[in-house]
């Protein structure tokens, strides 16, 4: 089937190699710059998703009650299953799930592979090693954006990624 240690140690790699590093897009910044304290301070759970076989529903209830701030978990689609037009669909679609199962709490947000969403060629979402499915409160991402307003991380963004993050500055 699938070695899930090293599936969950290519998610680790993505974030401190990618989502934790400091880049010039994202005005010296790292993409994520929270992710790195939530993964050192053992707030982080990854996971795989099997859709064939579980229903995301009762993983996001079991997230919630667990100890996690943060929770990743991998899903596999087919190469061009999920093509970047459709990942803000499904990310709209699981958020709506998450209210419907009374997790208004919680804030899905997707990444893509296949995402071309980039800031002057500079693509994360796209490194990531698969379709990651990541859900946080949405209190603490509120209050992460906007701390972040009050610096220079949002200025190098072109005006489609800033939308895309929803981004109102």
């Amino acid at each position: 089937m699938f070695n899930k240690e090293k599936i969950k140690q290519e998610v680790l790699d993505y974030l401190t190699e990618v989502i934790e590093q400091p880049r010039q897009e994202f005005s010296g910044f790292p993409v994520c710059p929270f992710a790195a304290k939530d993964r050192k301070l053992g707030n982080l759970h990854i996971d795989i998703f099997d859709a064939e076989s579980e229903n995301i529903a009762d993983r996001f209830v079991e997230f919630d009650k667990s100890p996690h701030t943060i929770a990743i978990y991998v899903q596999f689609f087919e190469p061009d299953e999920m093509p970047h037009e459709d990942t803000k669909k499904y990310q709209v679609f699981l958020n709506k799930l998450l209210k419907y199962i009374g997790l208004k709490h919680l804030k899905v947000i997707c990444f893509n592979p296949n995402s071309s969403l980039d800031i002057d060629g500079y693509n994360p979402r796209a490194q990531a090693p698969y379709f990651l499915i990541s859900i946080a409160n949405k209190e603490e991402l509120h209050h992460a954006q906007k701390s972040l307003l009050k610096t220079k991380y949002y200025d190098a963004m072109n005006t489609k990624y800033k939308k895309y993050l929803g981004v109102k500055k």
